[in-house]
């Protein structure tokens, strides 16, 4: 079910930019076959895993619609070439495997109460944001200065009224 969600937090933003650029319409055979493929993958392994198959079926399901967005929004909505769809599914598949291996290199704590599993995530969020936080700066450079020089150039025309920000 983690990795489902994983899946679903990738195709999200295509989603969205779908619906925003109005072509539901335009994907929603697309819909249909992720339910179908859905129905027969989770109903066809529920019997032998129990809702570990119906996991499986909504994981491959999602997969398939998450490929379908990034199709359809680098042909129909961006007209770029698919790449660079690839290269942002591959900086978050890293992303969260070295964030895997970085949890696996803490010590093994045994989790007594709620106060020392609430410590543990705290340590694992703040190795989470620091992984994902340098990755992005190094992999998307150039988004990262237009962002700092957008936030300057705004910082430095409010400071010119009347002194306030």
């Amino acid at each position: 079910m983690v990795i489902s969600e994983f899946i679903w937090a990738i195709r999200d933003p295509y989603n969205i930019l779908i619906q925003v650029a109005g072509h539901f319409k335009q994907t929603k055979t697309g819909a249909w076959i992720e339910a179908v493929v859905n129905v027969v993958i989770s109903i066809t392994l529920v019997w032998k895993y129990g809702l570990v198959g119906v996991a499986i079926g909504t994981l491959v399901a999602m997969t398939i619609r998450g490929i379908e967005f990034m199709f359809y929004s680098a042909r129909h909505i961006l007209k770029r070439k698919l790449r660079y769809n690839w290269k942002y599914v591959l900086i978050i598949i890293s992303e969260f495997f070295i964030i895997l291996l970085l949890k696996r290199l803490l010590p093994e704590v045994e989790i007594t109460n709620y106060f020392e599993w609430i410590g543990q995530a705290f340590k694992i969020t703040a190795i989470a944001a620091v992984t994902v936080v340098i990755i992005n700066v190094i992999a998307y450079k150039k988004e990262v200065n237009e962002v700092m020089n957008f936030i300057k150039n705004k910082l430095k025309g409010t400071n010119t009224d009347n002194g306030r920000i």
